[in-house]
């Protein structure tokens, strides 16, 4: 190994991806034929999110050596962090055939299949890594995690107490615990392995967002929704699938769910107005997610003077239920705003809440404002309703664009 690609190594391992580039630019202009200066060069500029390079760093390091495992995996690992997880796959499953004995190459083929909700595939790979490896801390933390998400949470405890007992300082690792924790209502223990997973890796956003969650849900009131909309995230894809046919033919299942997932969006929102109030909890926020909370305070507050409006001027009384409904729906879209990847994606979201925003006022000032009830509005005005509901119901799986 060249001193760039052992410095470059050092300065992946310890995440400064940009210096790390550098030193394997250096290693590839050394030695253009070199395969793992590529492919390291792939994994930095990985690191740093740019996947495009990533990908051709990755491609000229199979094209060297089509027949070096190593290779295949790294091309796995970009496509992975990519979030193309078939391409992921079906370069694992290459490197396997060619090594069927690296533990972490059964660790990483595992962590594809938790991306794609396969808990049980995720689980035999992550053991036919232990097999190879009993000790390999990659294929602890994914037996940990497809355990946590088929509801064996002793079992995964165990498993992720053994990883830490072979590498303390191991980000996942802690991250791992804290999600167990958090599921065996333990909210407060939770925060503290989230901490820790943040202090080792300040980028982990699987850390991030598990201590904001774990901060708010030591209050009793955001708990319940919390944990029942972790359990939810446990439901493999053929389990989704079954809820979504069943939701598609129980009407009133359909309403308890999106009433659900209106109230958890709410209660979420809501609770992160309280963390602006808590120092860590406000350092903890990233700026997108600072802005849909001061943007959640605008709508509580025009939902809050609205509705003191509708009740005290009476001739506006008669759509005071239809404006606080579609008014509430209106925070889903609302919200996906700020979910959603800034550029065109964000921008069309916008301009869809911005067109629903504008029909709903169009249904109340055409059905209601004029003094009638609800017996005489129109079969195009109920249409309108219709069509609007369908849009917040649609912004849900809106892809964000985002990959994690």
């Amino acid at each position: 190994m060249t001193d760039h690609l052992e410095r470059g190594s050092i300065l992946y391992d310890s995440r400064r991806f940009k210096l790390a580039e550098d030193e394997f630019r250096l290693a590839v202009a050394e030695n253009p034929n070199d395969s793992y200066a590529h492919g390291m060069l792939g994994l930095a500029l990985a690191g740093q999110k740019r996947f495009d390079e990533a990908i051709k760093e990755a491609k000229e390091c199979i094209n060297l050596e089509p027949d070096n495992s190593w290779n295949h995996y790294a091309i796995s690992f970009v496509y992975y962090h990519w979030g193309r997880l078939k391409e992921a796959l079906a370069a694992i499953e290459e490197a396997l055939r060619l090594n069927p004995h690296h533990a972490t190459y059964f660790g990483m083929a595992a962590e594809i299949h938790l991306m794609r909700d396969d808990w049980q595939k995720a689980l035999g790979m992550a053991e036919l890594g232990l097999e190879v490896s009993p000790q390999n801390v990659d294929c602890l933390n994914s037996r940990a995690s497809a355990l946590t998400k088929l509801g064996k949470h002793k079992e995964a405890e165990q498993c992720v107490d053994e990883a830490l007992s072979h590498d303390p300082e191991n980000d996942i690792s802690h991250a791992n615990k804290a999600s167990i924790l958090f599921r065996q209502g333990k909210p407060k223990e939770s925060a503290e392995h989230y901490r820790e997973a943040l202090r080792l890796n300040p980028t982990s956003k699987w850390a991030r967002d598990g201590i904001l969650e774990a901060l708010k849900a030591r209050n009793p009131i955001y708990y319940p929704f919390a944990y029942i909309t972790a359990k939810l995230s446990d439901m493999d894809r053929r389990a989704s699938l079954v809820f979504a046919i069943v939701l598609v033919f129980v009407p009133p299942l359909r309403s308890l769910t999106f009433l659900f997932l209106i109230m958890a969006l709410a209660a979420r929102k809501f609770f992160n107005l309280l963390l602006l109030l808590d120092p860590f909890g406000k350092r903890i926020l990233t700026e997108d997610e600072r802005a849909s909370t001061a943007c959640f305070g605008v709508w509580l507050a025009t939902l809050i003077s609205s509705t003191v409006l509708f009740l005290v001027f009476k001739p506006l009384a008669v759509v005071a239920p239809m404006a606080i409904i579609l008014q509430v729906l209106l925070l889903v879209p609302l919200m996906r705003i700020f979910d959603t990847t800034p550029g065109l994606r964000r921008d069309i979201i916008a301009v869809i809440t911005a067109g629903t925003a504008i029909l709903g006022l169009w249904i109340l000032i055409s059905s209601g404002m004029g003094g009638r009830d609800y017996e005489n509005i129109t079969e195009s005005e109920k249409m309108m309703c219709g069509v609007f509901v369908l849009i917040c119901l649609l912004s849900i799986f809106y892809p964000n664009g985002k990959q994690e």
